[in-house]
């Protein structure tokens, strides 16, 4: 049986561990309010956009390696990319099943909100001893962002 991130990775055609590598630009620290402690950011343009939709890539670490945070991001959303957002939508619920708020399936009503960028996405969190820990899609400023949240203990750097 597969596990979730490797139908995730079969979805995307990428590996979420495909991280650190030189196509990536160099470490830049922030202090992210709330928290006193960094995180080390990360990024790279592609070529190719994955799923058709995000044309860059975002990794955040923290100092002690607990988690790390993938975004795929498309910097520049618009209608023309609905159908890929209902594909995506749909693919993800067929691995992950039912949302945090029950939803299947993308709905005819979540189109007219992603038009108007008050979408309020979709979030698949599970229990901490899985591999990936939330899987988080949402648009805001006419950026689309999948957000990838591993746990510590399996990441592989």
């Amino acid at each position: 049986m597969e596990l979730f991130n490797q139908k995730l990775e079969k979805l995307l055609g990428i590996g979420i561990d495909d991280y650190p590598r030189t196509a990536y630009s160099l470490i830049e620290t922030r202090l992210d309010p709330p928290s006193r402690h960094p995180n080390y950011y990360s990024h790279r343009y592609l070529e190719q956009p994955i799923f058709g939709l995000f044309d860059k890539i975002e990794v955040m670490t923290q100092d002690n390696l607990t988690n790390r945070h993938m975004r795929l991001i498309s910097q520049d959303f618009d209608a023309t990319y609905m159908n890929q957002l209902v594909l995506l939508v749909n693919s993800l619920t067929d691995i992950y099943g039912a949302d945090e708020k029950r939803n299947l399936w993308f709905r005819e009503d979540e189109e007219e909100a992603v038009l108007n960028f008050t979408w309020q996405g979709r979030d698949w969190g599970f229990p901490f001893d899985e591999d990936i820990w939330a899987v988080v899609l949402f648009i805001e400023n006419q950026m689309l962002s999948l957000s990838i949240h591993e746990v510590g203990w399996n990441l592989d750097f």
